[in-house]
């Protein structure tokens, strides 16, 4: 695996490392129109936490195991063991975002962006909001050269949380790339 592979892998796993969607609760609303409000950077990343905190809320105590089971191969790289676990999240609970969220980034991790991707399109599906996989969508495009949707995906995400750095510095790298291929 390339390194750069290896880092975009990790971050979009460390930004998308916190949810699990529970994006029903009523408590996002208000937080979404705050981040998108707030000019402060410390005050965004509250927000933000909070966000989190609430998507990471998941009753079914089997996925909860099964998801600390998945997160630990994530970690160990055992992509393919991830992989075997997310999907008995997904049959689990297939309305649970984060299940397919984890899925598809163990999907990328594999080298399986078209998996990867309509993994991300179910997570939005569920949860329109979802920052951390509008991103990762932005990634899988960027890398597939569908660079036009990649501009898409991180404008997206950074609508939804404008203190997304990492989207931020993709966006402008992609546009470069866009522009440079226009040329």
């Amino acid at each position: 695996m390339s390194a750069h592979k290896l880092i975009v892998g990790l971050v979009f796993f460390l930004i998308a490392g916190m949810a699990q969607a529970t994006q029903a609760d009523s408590r996002l609303h208000g937080l979404f129109a705050q981040l998108k409000a707030t000019s402060n950077l410390e005050k965004a990343k509250q927000i933000e936490s909070d966000i989190w905190k609430i998507w990471s809320e998941v009753e079914h105590q089997e996925v909860r195991r099964l998801m600390d089971h998945g997160y630990s191969a994530m970690q160990l790289e055992a992509y393919t063991l991830a992989l075997h676990i997310y999907d008995r999240i997904v049959q689990l609970k297939p309305d649970f975002a984060e299940g397919w969220n984890k899925r598809s980034i163990a999907h990328y991790m594999l080298g399986d962006y078209d998996a990867s991707i309509r993994d991300v399109r179910q997570v939005l599906k569920l949860e329109p909001r979802h920052f951390g996989a509008m991103f990762g969508l932005g990634i899988l495009q960027s890398e597939q050269k569908n660079l036009e949707a990649a501009v898409k995906s991180f404008e997206a995400a950074l609508r939804v949380n404008p203190h997304l750095k990492h989207a931020r510095h993709k966006l402008a790298t992609v546009k470069q790339q866009l522009l440079v291929s226009r040329i």
